[in-house]
């Protein structure tokens, strides 16, 4: 299966596929470069690969529990409040 692709012209390394964080965390691979000189040169690197993890769950209030399933009462959140804001208790 193919992760990646390497442009041979530029060296440019792109994703063919999303990496699923859950699934595979870290890997790594060899590129190797040879020119067609005379004599040929050549050179390698190992790129190590680190897959950052993403929220892709959407949220789900847990409590409190209405008859119907959905969550009671609605709270307001200021469209400026930082990250972390603590909205409910």
């Amino acid at each position: 299966m193919s992760f990646l692709n390497v442009n041979s012209d530029n060296g440019q390394i792109s994703a063919v596929k999303s990496f699923d964080f859950e699934s595979l965390k870290t890997f790594h691979f060899r590129v190797v470069a040879t020119d067609s000189g005379t004599p040929s040169l050549s050179s390698n690197v190992t790129v190590d690969v680190f897959i950052l993890d993403q929220n892709d769950n959407a949220p789900v209030i847990l409590y409190p529990h209405s008859s119907n399933g959905s969550a009671e009462g609605v709270e307001e959140i200021p469209r400026n409040v930082n990250a972390g804001h603590l909205v409910s208790k």
